[in-house]
């Protein structure tokens, strides 16, 4: 592949990328990265942070105009639930409150060109009654009570 860009600023660039693919090469910051992934694991955020964490990023990424609208109608299938990814519990207020942005073009510019049955699934989302109290649901749905 090299062979075929020319020298350069950009053959240097692409020099510099694949280094890093380079088993033999050591990176410079890996005790960083190391210690950094260590305390990641030793102090993990609690529920509330993470869901809060979770929810600002599918507003984020469905909101963005260059995805629409079909970023968001790919988000619906995990917002339902039709996925092994199980983040979200329907009737959640995360759901809800992506569920509302995503039914505001005005301010969330992702939305536009969305289908009649698009924005039908969101309002269903919208509108569905809250799960049923638990415990805690954990970062892949319900969690069993702790015995006692």
């Amino acid at each position: 592949m090299l062979f075929h860009v020319p020298d350069g600023e950009l053959r240097r660039k692409a020099l510099e990328r694949l280094q890093q693919l380079d088993p033999a090469a050591s990176p410079s910051d890996e005790g960083e990265s190391a210690k950094s992934w260590a305390e990641s694991v030793a102090s993990p955020p609690t529920e509330a942070d993470y869901f809060k964490r979770v929810t600002e990023e599918f507003l984020k990424t469905g909101c963005e105009q260059d995805g629409a609208p079909y970023v968001i109608r790919a988000m619906l299938v995990t917002l339902h639930r039709r996925t092994l990814d199980s983040r979200f519990i329907n009737g959640s207020p995360e759901v809800h409150e992506i569920a509302n942005a995503f039914l505001d073009e005005e301010k969330c510019r992702g939305a536009a060109g969305l289908s009649e049955e698009d924005k039908a699934e969101l309002r269903e989302l919208r509108d569905s009654p809250p799960p049923n109290p638990s415990p805690s649901r954990g970062r892949r749905g319900p969690q069993p009570s702790p015995k006692q």
